[in-house]
């Protein structure tokens, strides 16, 4: 497994959510999975950029356990957009 979870840049996340797209008529799964699957793609992709992100520009710390939550929170009350934006990407994440 060693190099398998090597850091991965999001954009690939977002790449193979878009291949799954074009390819997903030709799958086997069902459209729900196939869709599922692309969804969190998308998902881990947003998550990945957001928290490089913040990392970068606030104060925000990266922990391995519960960073999604974590981070989701951290936006709903710190942050950087006004309340209704930071809100709303919360509530995005949250899902």
């Amino acid at each position: 497994m060693g190099n398998d979870f090597e850091d991965v840049d999001p954009i690939e996340f977002f790449d193979f959510a878009c291949e799954l797209e074009k390819i997903k008529k030709d799958l086997n799964s069902t459209e729900s999975s196939i869709n599922r699957n692309i969804y969190v793609r998308i998902y881990y992709a947003v998550f990945l950029f957001l928290r490089e992100w913040l990392k970068k520009h606030t104060s925000y710390q990266s922990w391995p356990k519960g960073e999604h939550t974590r981070l989701a929170n951290y936006i709903r009350f710190k942050g950087p957009f006004d309340k209704e934006v930071n809100e709303m990407i919360y509530e995005n994440l949250i899902f």
